[in-house]
């Protein structure tokens, strides 16, 4: 597209620049013809003045020298017309060619300004410029226009932190996420830091960081890690008021965790949250899973599989699918 347009601006151009050319010719023929016209004006007005001069001595001179006076003005005047007569026609053609060749330039003019503004406004509407043309022709990035950005997600203010220990988990996640979404406002470790401590509510671990908040008055080299290195500040906050040793507490959770008599959907969440704080492999993880599956579901997925998932999530969706099917065969029968 951007070749095209850009062929087609050069084009008119070129057509408007021969345009422009033509119109010095123009003026010259205008300017020819008046020169003629005066100067044949000028002899007009010399012959009848030669007339003129010639009567008045023709009314003092004998009747003979009167007729002999008559004649030569006839001869003369003729004389005169012949002499004229081609350059009125050479004005008159000289005038016809003019107007004929302004009458044309100025339909042709007409016509390429129509096509001219024409084109402005179509190419406007992807670019300004020649220059924009060119450089899209290039292949320029710069010329194409911005690509919108969606608006952001306005995020809501994560809740405070409510001094128990099995809920420090869940608080810092959602701290992580609100970071997240507002990169710019919390672009460093130190904002990021000082703004989880707004969010640790009036108990232990609010207290706990009052001794350093004198400090975010230093700069940042003096600084202590635990307000300048945001991992280092979650490590430390998660053993001072998390779960102690939350992997081997999940460990021994997940190893006494079964379904029951409950739906395969609930027992899938609680061991997913439970699997989040140990770090097992995925068929580790899938073996403790099946040892607290609702052996019906069990069943079918070992007949009705030929090669089981190795995947936990792929696993827990297939469980919970069959589960499923088995509630609804038991409302049928």
């Amino acid at each position: 597209m951007a070749d095209n347009a850009l062929t087609r601006l050069t084009a008119l151009e070129g057509q408007m620049t021969s345009l422009l050319l033509i119109e010095p010719h123009i003026r010259f023929y205008t300017e020819n013809i008046r020169f003629f016209e005066e100067l044949t004006t000028r002899l007009d007005a010399r012959l009848q003045h030669l007339e003129e001069q010639v009567k008045s001595h023709v009314g003092s001179s004998p009747p003979h020298a009167s007729e002999i006076t008559t004649e030569v003005m006839a001869s003369l005047r003729i004389a005169l017309e012949q002499e004229v007569a081609p350059l009125r026609k050479t004005i008159a053609e000289v005038k016809d060619a003019s107007e004929a060749a302004t009458y044309a330039s100025n339909e042709d003019l007409t016509a390429h300004k129509t096509s001219f503004e024409s084109y402005c406004r179509d190419s406007n509407k992807n670019f300004a410029t020649k220059s924009d043309l060119a450089a899209a022709q290039l292949g320029s990035a710069d010329t194409y226009p911005p690509a919108t950005t969606p608006p952001k997600v306005k995020m809501p203010a994560p809740a405070e932190f409510s001094g128990k220990r099995p809920d420090w988990k869940t608080f810092i996640s959602h701290m992580n996420v609100y970071f997240t979404g507002s990169p710019k406002m919390y672009s460093t470790d130190s904002d990021k830091i000082l703004y989880t401590i707004s969010r640790l509510g009036d108990n232990a671990a609010f207290k706990y960081m009052q001794r350093y908040i004198a400090d975010f008055e230093k700069p940042l080299t003096e600084r202590p890690d635990m307000i300048k290195d945001y991992s280092h500040f979650c490590k430390i906050m998660k053993k001072t008021f998390g779960v102690q040793n939350a992997d081997i507490v999940a460990e021994v959770q997940l190893t006494r965790l079964t379904q029951g008599t409950g739906s395969t959907l609930d027992y899938t969440n609680r061991f997913m949250e439970l699997a989040a704080d140990i770090e097992w492999n995925d068929p580790a993880k899938i073996s403790a899973y099946c040892k607290g599956l609702n052996p019906e579901v069990l069943r079918m997925i070992s007949i009705r599989e030929a090669q089981e998932p190795t995947d936990l999530t792929d696993y827990t969706n297939l469980a919970i699918d069959f589960d499923q099917k088995l509630f609804a065969q038991n409302l049928t029968s």
